[in-house]
């Protein structure tokens, strides 16, 4: 049996929200409601690497050896 998990984490600029990469996918947990959303990205391998924008809008990530943002309120990369 194999267990999985994630090995880093991080927090936006305000604390109010962390985000995963688990399992080749992005969450981002909500603190306050204790509610965590996968972001909807492309396929095309594991995504590694995330970080915030330093407005918090956006997050970008490295999946396939290419970068990506994506737009937290429009919901696309």
């Amino acid at each position: 049996v194999s267990v999985g998990g994630f090995t880093d984490y991080h927090l936006d600029s305000g604390g109010k929200n962390i985000l995963v990469a688990l399992g080749g996918k992005l969450y981002v947990f909500d603190r306050t409601t204790a509610k965590a959303t996968q972001l909807k990205t492309g396929e095309g391998g594991a995504i590694v690497d995330p970080k915030w924008s330093p407005d918090g809008k956006k997050v970008a990530y490295v999946r396939g050896y290419d970068v990506y943002a994506y737009d937290l309120a429009a919901g696309k990369e």
